[in-house]
């Protein structure tokens, strides 16, 4: 049924899941055959899917599918039976991206479906989890960022999905979640209040002041992004996690870090390796002023870093303070 559209699909959207129920019964006792093909068209919805699945049990559909539908289905199943072994049931290759596939296409025609019920929610939520940890891929983040603030506004479960999409370290969401910082919706002003809490000028932000400290929050993830890590932290563990924090080792010496472990990417010369070791040895007021004095004088004229970092670490420490005058 290519290049046409899917008719369960319109009933669904146009006439609701009840008369898409009671209208594949009624094609499926009145031709079984063209109701194996519209099930199996590739334009079938996922939303769709989960509607019919006891219609296709009903009518032994079920071994008729087409590979889609049937991991589709299985991991329905698998959720319900709270196990996790869709993908390493099969070793191949070819089932591994197959799995990777379906998942895809549930979230490309299931998002909008969102709210359906718990259930179907939670087949969202498990379908992107296992997108993330077994995939890596983090192609989904803005879609997904769109679901949780949908539903936290209605009050829904957002945890599982938030806890995924830090799973995913993809720096690049963070400066999406701030977006959110602009909106007129209160719960959802909060919430990426919450989300972002590890960064220190959202201790000063309000409903009234958004607008003037937004984009002192997009220039703090901006300058920090390189030498942020994920710490692990999740809402499982606490109401307000620090999900991410600053390496302030690789910021002193302006070196990325990875972002799952914060270990620096690079390998240290002997004059970094001998740096760190006084560096370690500094208060955690001292290093963060130091830190953040070098990355910007990295930043702004690599010349005078390249003379500031060779100086004694006290007489950087004097520097730094003289120049920031206490303004972190």
């Amino acid at each position: 049924m290519k290049g046409t559209k899917n008719v369960l699909n319109d009933i669904r959207k146009n006439k609701g899941r009840d008369k898409l129920v009671s209208s594949f019964n009624i094609m499926a006792k009145k031709n079984i055959r063209k109701t194996r093909k519209i099930i199996n068209d590739e334009k079938l919805e996922f939303t769709t899917l989960y509607t019919i699945k006891k219609e296709l049990e009903r009518f032994e559909l079920n071994k008729d599918l087409n590979p889609r539908n049937k991991i589709a289905l299985q991991l329905i199943n698998e959720i319900k039976d709270k196990k996790n072994n869709i993908v390493t049931k099969y070793d191949s290759i070819e089932h591994i991206l197959r799995v990777q596939s379906t998942i895809k296409w549930i979230l490309d025609t299931g998002l909008d479906g969102d709210g359906l019920d718990n259930e179907y929610d939670e087949i969202l939520d498990f379908s992107y989890i296992l997108l993330i940890k077994v995939y890596n891929d983090i192609t989904y983040t803005p879609k997904i960022i769109d679901v949780i603030f949908k539903r936290y506004r209605k009050g829904y479960y957002i945890y599982d999905l938030v806890w995924a999409l830090f799973e995913s370290c993809d720096i690049d969401s963070l400066s999406l979640i701030a977006k959110h910082l602009l909106s007129e919706n209160f719960k959802e002003f909060n919430l990426a209040c919450r989300l972002l809490n590890f960064i220190p000028v959202i201790e000063n932000i309000n409903s009234k002041n958004k607008r003037d400290y937004y984009p002192l929050v997009i220039k703090w993830i901006k300058t920090n992004s390189p030498y942020l890590y994920y710490t692990g932290e999740s809402f499982q563990q606490t109401s307000r996690p620090k999900v991410y924090a600053i390496n302030m080792e690789a910021k002193y010496l302006n070196k990325e870090v990875s972002k799952k472990t914060g270990e620096i990417l690079h390998k240290l010369n002997k004059r970094e390796t001998r740096l760190l070791v006084e560096f370690k040895k500094l208060s955690d007021y001292n290093k963060e002023i130091l830190s953040n004095y070098s990355s910007t004088l990295y930043t702004n004229n690599l010349y005078q870093w390249n003379n500031f970092i060779s100086y004694p670490l006290i007489k950087q420490i004097e520097y730094a303070k003289k120049r920031l005058g206490g303004i972190l």
